[in-house]
C-alpha cells in the first residue's frame, strides 16, 4: 500500500527486557551475541566444520592460516602470504623550489 507507513510492532528483548521496535528478537547486537547454544547445536557446527576442513578449499584455508602464523612467529609482524608490505614501499621525491618550473608565470592573465 504505497503512501502508508506502518510502525513496527513493539517487542521485548529476551535478554534485558528492553522494549524495542527493531528487526529481530534482540534490542542490540550485544544482547543478540549472548545467545546460549545447546549441545546439539555445537555438535552440528563441529560436524560441518570438520567436513569443510576435508574439502580442498578447507585444506587450502588451513595451510594459508598456518603459513601466516609461522611468519608471524618468525618476524613478529602480521604479513600477508609471506610478503612484507615494506618491500613495496617507494620513496616519493620532494620538490622544494617550484621557481624552476614556473619562471615568468606570476599571474594568470599572462598565460
Amino acid at each position: 500500500m504505497p503512501g502508508y507507513f506502518f510502525m513496527p510492532k513493539e517487542k521485548e528483548c529476551p535478554k534485558c527486557g528492553t522494549k524495542h521496535t527493531k528487526r529481530g528478537a534482540f534490542c542490540s547486537q550485544s544482547c543478540g551475541n549472548s545467545r546460549q547454544f545447546t549441545e546439539e547445536d555445537k555438535k552440528n557446527r563441529s560436524k560441518k566444520l570438520k567436513a569443510y576442513h576435508q574439502t580442498p578449499e578447507g585444506l587450502a584455508t588451513q595451510e594459508k592460516s598456518r603459513q601466516q602464523m609461522v611468519n608471524f612467529n618468525k618476524t613478529g609482524e602480521m604479513v600477508a602470504d609471506g610478503v612484507n608490505v615494506d618491500d613495496f614501499a617507494v620513496d616519493i621525491p620532494e620538490f622544494k623550489d617550484y621557481g624552476d618550473y614556473f619562471d615568468g608565470w606570476s599571474k594568470a592573465e599572462k598565460w
